[in-house]
């Protein structure tokens, strides 16, 4: 929830209902500097999380709430001449996300229309604003007073009351770019493995970069522009999320695969409603001699990437929850619920895909 305080708010207190039991609750402000805060001299309000409150027969006194200033921010983007931006084609509009240096989401993506304006907000400290303009157009400058965005965070002063930020489109690339490289390794002896890099302001454009992992283990994704970035093995989605290219070389990235035949494997969720997908989910391998396991990746990804000896495999989900089943596995056109996965010597990646059901408890 947003709040906003009268510069002498120090503590709020409210009454809240349990059927018909009311009590008093008396919650003290922490972290930033309240008294500092003057909603005549700007709009800067304090974010709170929201707490989960179990109202029995005392009262609750002594909350602690960690608050967190936000500042209003302008976005206005026009084309590199300064003329306002055109009717794109199909009415498509600029992607527009937020990102802080800690690589975590400031808040849902949102669009820019033809207007080129959007107000949002940022919170104190280092921040990133990714766009995504339709295809053929391209970033070609965005600034915030002197910050250049394309080549470094905006870093926010708490005490800022309003950022404006001032960006330009082309039809045609930048000449130069300020372009980085991201570098790393992957475990494992897989040399020629095929790695994505995908723009995730821009990926439904295309925009993904290839590259292969060489005999060292070694992989590199040069002349990258500035943006956020999975990288993958296609066609799961992100296997390491969040990867922000600004103004330095991206380095020392790992990807760990034990060594034998690499698949990739992912939850395509449930056949039916349910209150949401399981999390901490493993999936089994059983090839009559031993038992392999591998965690899926977290929400939202819900994937895997590993390696097996050659042979026939037994795949099968552990970790489901009451109420849920397995509905379908499957993979190399082959039903996996039914049949045995064979892992073959082969440059191919095999794509195993899974479907879960719902009954309820």
């Amino acid at each position: 929830m947003a709040l906003e305080y009268p510069s002498f708010a120090k503590f709020f207190k409210w009454n809240v209902t349990r059927e018909t039991q009311a009590k008093s609750c008396s919650i003290p402000l922490a972290g930033n500097s309240v008294g500092d805060l003057d909603p005549a001299a700007g709009s800067s309000s304090l974010a709170s999380p929201e707490i989960p409150l179990e109202v029995n027969d005392h009262d609750i006194t002594n909350l602690e709430i960690p608050i967190t200033r936000i500042i209003p921010v302008t976005v206005h983007v026009t084309m590199d001449d300064g003329s306002p931006l055109p009717v794109f084609p199909n009415n498509q509009v600029i992607g527009m996300h937020q990102m802080n240096q800690k690589s975590e989401a400031d808040g849902l993506w949102t669009a820019i229309g033809q207007s080129g304006i959007r107000e949002t907000v940022m919170r104190p400290g280092n921040s990133y604003l990714l766009l995504g303009p339709p295809q053929g157009f391209f970033v070609t400058s965005m600034t915030a007073g002197t910050t250049d965005m394309l080549k470094e965070p905006l870093h926010v002063d708490p005490g800022t009351k309003h950022i404006q930020v001032e960006a330009k489109l082309s039809t045609a690339r930048l000449t130069s770019p300020p372009a980085v490289s991201i570098r790393g390794r992957v475990t494992g002896n897989h040399p020629g493995l095929p790695l994505q890099l995908v723009n995730t302001a821009s990926s439904r454009n295309g925009a993904v970069q290839t590259t292969y992992v060489n005999r060292n283990g070694n992989f590199e994704f040069s002349g990258v522009s500035p943006g956020e970035y999975h990288l993958t093995i296609a066609p799961i989605p992100a296997f390491l999320p969040n990867i922000l290219a600004f103004g330095k070389d991206v380095e020392n990235l790992e990807i760990s695969i034990p060594e034998g035949n690499v698949l990739v494997g992912m939850l395509m969720g449930t056949a039916s409603a349910s209150p949401g997908i399981p999390e901490h989910l493993a999936i089994q391998f059983d090839n009559g001699k031993e038992i392999k396991h591998v965690d899926l990746l977290p929400k939202p990804s819900y994937s895997f990437i590993y390696a097996l000896d050659e042979g026939s495999y037994r795949v099968s989900i552990t970790g489901l929850p009451a109420g849920y089943s397995v509905k379908s596995i499957s993979g190399d056109g082959r039903n996996l619920m039914d049949l045995p996965l064979v892992i073959v010597a082969s440059n191919r990646i095999p794509t195993i895909q899974f479907l879960l059901d719902y009954k309820g408890n």
